[in-house]
């Protein structure tokens, strides 16, 4: 699989004042450079961002372990205040007006991944001033045309990352870490990096980034799950869907950040899956329908950068 990592200073720049994913215009990954892309072209992509609380931390997984509680390990959760082991996509979506923890009240999908600990102790996201922020972007479809991107459908399950993993380094096409603050090492590193000398507070960041091209079934719909969480999607090679997995969606991308002390290097840092490299997401796809296909249409068709825009649109 290819790797590659989002383009998000210009992106950046295009959905100001939102706080971008990152400040660096393009990285390298071991194998694969995307390229930097001009504004005009990343101008015919859409894309709108949506910031969502940490709601609370809990050992279960919706996706994974339905039902199971104490799942494998704990996780952080945002946005919806609802999420139990036991959730369905009736009670995610039951979550508005009361328990929706998101800019966009009707967005009631669940948004978790493993808590981290820095010398064994628990590390909260942070929860004001850099909350947890989610993009849904075109940007690695541009060679795809903008008809022919579609919102994520009702019921998607996609978790990007292994908490199975072995050992580092991360794939770039799912996850990476920075220091925020535009700083040389934002988004730009496949291991924990040491945030020492950046403006205080220390932040440590993450982006998640999910696959934006599902399998279809016979009927030519999108398939939204698979027994492993994972075959029913895939990443665009090149600016578009592969053809074993052709139907294209706006990707997900996931920031995240904590407090962390300087020099983290000296710091041990792990999960509540294991080893750093462990790190993953999940995303589960419960939006209003209604509500969500009013941002699409607002951002992409045509597309346009639209940023945060709080309270609803339908």
């Amino acid at each position: 699989m290819a790797r590659r990592i989002l383009l998000l200073a210009v992106l950046a720049a295009l959905i100001a004042p939102v706080s971008s994913p990152s400040t660096v215009a393009g990285a390298l990954s071991h194998r694969h450079h995307r390229g930097r892309q001009t504004g005009a072209r990343l101008g015919r992509m859409g894309s709108f961002a949506v910031k969502c609380r940490y709601v609370g931390s809990a050992p279960v997984d919706p996706i994974v372990a339905p039902g199971v509680r104490p799942s494998g390990h704990r996780h952080d959760f945002f946005g919806n205040r609802t999420v139990s082991q036991f959730s369905t996509v009736s009670s995610m979506l039951a979550a508005f007006p009361d328990d929706a923890g998101c800019s966009d009240p009707k967005d009631t999908a669940g948004y978790w991944l493993p808590s981290l600990y820095v010398d064994g102790r628990q590390r909260l996201p942070l929860a004001t001033a850099s909350p947890f922020t989610v993009y849904y972007t075109g940007v690695h479809l541009r060679n795809t045309p903008a008809d022919a991107i579609h919102p994520p459908p009702r019921d998607l399950r996609l978790v990007a990352g292994h908490a199975d993993a072995r050992s580092g380094p991360f794939w770039h096409t799912e996850l990476y870490w920075g220091c925020g603050h535009g700083s040389p090492l934002g988004g730009v590193t496949d291991h924990v990096p040491d945030c020492a000398g950046l403006p205080r507070p220390q932040h440590l960041e993450l982006h998640v980034q999910f696959p934006e091209c599902l399998a279809v079934n016979q009927r030519g719909d999108p398939v939204t799950d698979s027994p492993d969480h994972r075959r029913h999607a895939a990443y665009a090679v090149d600016g578009a869907c592969p053809a074993d997995h052709p139907y294209a969606i706006a990707q997900v991308v996931e920031r995240v950040r904590w407090d962390v002390p300087p020099h983290l290097d000296r710091h041990r840092v792990t999960l509540s899956s294991g080893e750093w490299w462990t790190m993953h997401g999940d995303y589960w796809q419960t939006w209003d329908d209604q509500e969500l296909r009013a941002r699409f249409r607002r951002c992409f068709t045509p597309p346009r950068h639209c940023g945060t825009q709080h309270g609803t649109l339908s």
